[in-house]
């Protein structure tokens, strides 16, 4: 269920930010669209490079990062107490992309992830994540990550489950 109302909420302010840039296309030619994709490759490659001068600078000042277990608000609170401390647990970061859109601006890119995690140096384990990224052009032309969503699958069994081979038919 939250996940449809996140979808949904993501549907509206892609629509509002399309009525914004027609109305904003007559007025000032100066906004332009950007490449949500290339936006979030950065992004991963500044994370799988350990780029934490990147990364400090690619949330937005009011950003939220949403985790199953807490929130992290705001580009400080974010680098400080999310970023630098999962980049150092983390390498191998790889996307496989749902969904993409851009509009002038917003942006939004969903879908699974896969990374391992790591302590000195070893492969615990690899874990998947379904995300959502929302990409807001500023005021200055800058593009700047809003929101990240983060959401874990699960466990093995529960993988298993959800298998289509698994689920039962209606009738």
């Amino acid at each position: 269920m939250k996940n449809i109302l996140f979808v949904m909420l993501l549907i509206a302010a892609f629509i509002t930010g399309c009525t914004d840039c027609k109305k904003q296309e007559q007025t000032t030619p100066t906004e332009t669209t950007i490449s949500v994709d290339s936006l979030t490759e950065n992004f991963i490659s500044y994370w799988n490079n350990k780029d934490t001068s990147a990364l400090s600078h690619v949330f937005a000042p009011d950003a939220v990062v949403l985790l199953n277990n807490g929130n992290f608000v705001g580009q400080d609170t974010i680098f400080n107490y999310w970023t630098k401390e999962q980049i150092i647990k983390t390498q191998n970061l790889k996307t496989n992309k749902a969904l993409s859109e851009t509009s002038c601006k917003i942006g939004y890119y969903a879908g699974n992830l896969k990374l391992d995690f790591v302590s000195d140096g070893k492969v615990l384990d690899t874990g998947e994540i379904t995300f959502s990224l929302i990409w807001k052009n500023l005021n200055d032309n800058t593009w700047k990550i809003q929101l990240l969503h983060l959401a874990t699958i699960g466990d093995k069994q529960q993988k298993e489950n959800n298998k289509p081979d698994n689920k039962t038919k209606n009738k």
